[in-house]
């Protein structure tokens, strides 16, 4: 295997020379009689100790279709089906009727009175017979309207069938449409924003900035070399800490009677922040309750900038889902505005291995050379983050749930979540403005993802932040905008130009 700069180590099929054989395992009866062999081929084998049901696949595909679509091709489909049968039945009883035409009484006369009409008045038995109608219109004879009863058997087994075949379907697609309307209800009434944002680090309060004197394997009494940390130079992740097993090792090659004095800076650790608001904020009564939140992420070997520095793809095909600790990850009543932080630490699952040793060395603090977008993103590890939320709606007191899926492309660096709360004029409490949900500010004293923008052009009267835009700024085109933020990213190091996200400057 060849490392692929993560400590772990990677495969390529290609260049493996494997000539084991492979077998496919096939369950065999003990006593497979002849009629076993010939069920067996209408009736696909069944294990006798694995208890699953195995409907028509045709049957499971298009309940789960009338699951994934609208309620308007869920009626089409239904009409469809329904024209469909009936069409298939009216040839049935037209041919029927030809041969017999005294057993089918259309207004008073035998079927074929009028010949132009055979085919209206099959289909009109037809449906009325499918749906148990009854208009009395035309309908099957009997002993009184024709003497010879035999001949119409075929008939009177045609339309029996039809109308069970027609209470069945109403039925079917009855309980469809109850398994929909289920559905809706089970689906939290819940909006997510579309971006993840990580807010950089802060200088920490509960602690000074001041030299500090830590002791590696002393007594503390300044025997031994002693080395004085100032603060270094700016290194990416990725050149400061590789991930390999033996570079982790780097920063421990120290005198173990050595004396450290760090004068670097303490800075807390960046926090991702998601945002979720309830659809129901200004509704009465809209709140979910025992609300809980959880968040997997999906790495697949991405490590980096979207993955850049996956080396294979036999990485790319195995997809790892590892458990984020969010801070707060339940709400006993959520009916308004719930942002999800998580926090990129020496525990983060979001971090590479070298990220996560170097903030443990660094005492829990995020290194001070690293508090830049750029660098944020060389340390996290992250191909998508998966957020699902359950909870009991206060509406229909059903539980509900509801997830999002965000990418590596929806991650912002250096923004945080607009505030999205204001206070009614009429009632005196709080409401949700819902054109805020996905407003971003830039962190305040902090460096952020240069990111192409383009004038929303609508007033809202509410300006979040981030200073005031000059007009030769609005009158940018979507061109002249993307060269400026390009050149800008060029010019201030440790910034990061995005082209996944575009922001929509308020006025």
């Amino acid at each position: 295997g060849n490392g692929n700069g993560n400590g772990r180590a990677s495969f390529d099929v290609d260049d493996v020379d494997d000539d084991r054989r492979q077998f496919t395992v096939t369950s065999l009866q003990a006593h497979e009689g002849l009629w076993e062999k010939i069920t067996s081929l209408i009736v696909p084998e069944k294990d006798a100790d694995e208890f699953l049901y195995s409907p028509s696949a045709w049957f499971v595909s298009y309940i789960n279709w009338t699951f994934q679509w609208g309620f308007t091709w869920v009626f089409l489909s239904f009409l469809a089906i329904f024209m469909l049968l009936t069409f298939a039945f009216g040839g049935f009883l037209k041919l029927a009727g030809d041969q017999y035409p005294g057993c089918i009484v259309v207004s008073g006369e035998q079927y074929g009175y009028n010949d132009s009409t055979r085919l209206a008045d099959a289909f009109a038995l037809s449906w009325t017979t499918f749906t148990t109608v009854g208009y009395g219109m035309i309908y099957t004879s009997t002993g009184t309207d024709y003497g010879d009863q035999g001949h119409c058997s075929l008939i009177v087994f045609l339309c029996t069938t039809e109308s069970f075949v027609g209470l069945l379907y109403a039925g079917m697609c009855a309980a469809i449409l109850f398994g929909k309307v289920g559905r809706v209800q089970s689906h939290a009434q819940v909006k997510f924003s579309h971006a993840l944002c990580v807010k950089l680090g802060t200088p920490a309060e509960d602690g000074d900035n001041s030299a500090t004197t830590l002791g590696m394997g002393g007594t503390g009494t300044g025997l031994g070399a002693q080395l004085v940390l100032e603060t270094p130079t700016s290194q990416a992740p990725s050149a400061f800490l590789s991930d390999t097993p033996g570079a982790e090792s780097q920063m421990s090659m120290m005198s173990p009677m050595s004396t450290m004095v760090d004068r670097r800076p303490k800075i807390s650790c960046p926090v991702l922040t998601f945002q979720v608001i309830n659809k129901l904020a200004n509704t009465p009564g809209g709140e979910i309750m025992d609300a809980n939140m959880r968040a997997v992420a999906s790495n697949r070997g991405a490590t980096g900038r979207s993955g850049a520095n996956s080396s294979s793809a036999s990485d790319d095909a195995v997809s790892s889902f590892i458990k984020v600790q969010l801070a707060e990850f339940e709400h006993p009543y959520f009916n308004r505005v719930w942002q999800g932080r998580h926090v990129l630490d020496g525990n983060s699952p979001l971090l590479t291995p070298a990220a996560k040793e170097a903030v443990r060395r660094n005492g829990g603090y995020w290194p001070a050379e690293w508090n830049n977008p750029k660098d944020v993103r060389e340390a996290m590890r992250l191909n998508s983050l998966i957020v699902i939320l359950t909870g009991i709606s206060n509406v229909s007191a059903a539980t509900v749930h509801g997830y999002k899926k965000f990418q590596y492309g929806d991650l912002l660096v250096g923004y945080e979540f607009a505030p999205v709360l204001y206070k009614s004029e009429h009632k005196n409490r709080l409401k949700v403005d819902f054109t805020l949900t996905n407003d971003v500010v830039e962190q305040a004293g902090g460096v952020a993802d240069v990111i192409a923008e383009s004038e929303q052009g609508s007033e809202r009267g509410k300006k979040r932040g981030g200073g005031t835009r000059s007009s030769e700024q609005m009158a940018m085109t979507a061109a002249e905008s993307e060269r400026t933020a390009a050149t800008a990213a060029a010019q201030r190091p440790g910034v990061v130009y995005s082209k996944s996200v575009r922001l929509d400057v308020r006025q």
